[in-house]
């Protein structure tokens, strides 16, 4: 069997995000980075070259093939920001000026925003 690429390292999640070309996707970057620590209450670490992790799950499928994986994750993909979740999360976003809650695993981002809850709401 094939060993995982995505696996947790010691690189740097901040020397990684200053490399991102996109002067607006790099801000953004650092922004999901405070929101996903305020949400998940876990420091954020490299998986593979280019994901940024928070928190970790372990799985295993019944062919016994099992690994690690974070719990919620992002990266800033050349043409999209790609937010990853173990699924069954909701999100919330503003498109056309209206909130919605989007079920997720994985979504590409391009022009939504993503929206912190405030003290009173809950994820």
């Amino acid at each position: 069997m094939a060993e995982m690429k995505t696996k947790v390292n010691e690189a740097s999640v901040e020397d990684f995000l200053s490399k991102v070309e996109n002067e607006q996707k790099r801000k953004d970057s650092f922004e999901i980075v405070k929101i996903m620590q305020q949400v998940t209450k876990e420091e954020p670490k490299m998986w593979g070259p280019a994901i940024i992790g928070f928190g970790s799950y372990h799985y295993k499928y019944e062919s016994g093939r099992e690994g690690d994986m974070p719990q919620i994750a992002f990266s800033p993909r050349k043409q999209n920001i790609t937010l990853y979740t173990q699924g069954g999360h909701k999100l919330r976003f503003f498109k056309g000026g209206k909130a919605q809650f989007v079920t997720v695993g994985i979504i590409y981002w391009g022009r939504r925003q993503l929206c912190q809850p405030t003290s009173e709401e809950t994820w």
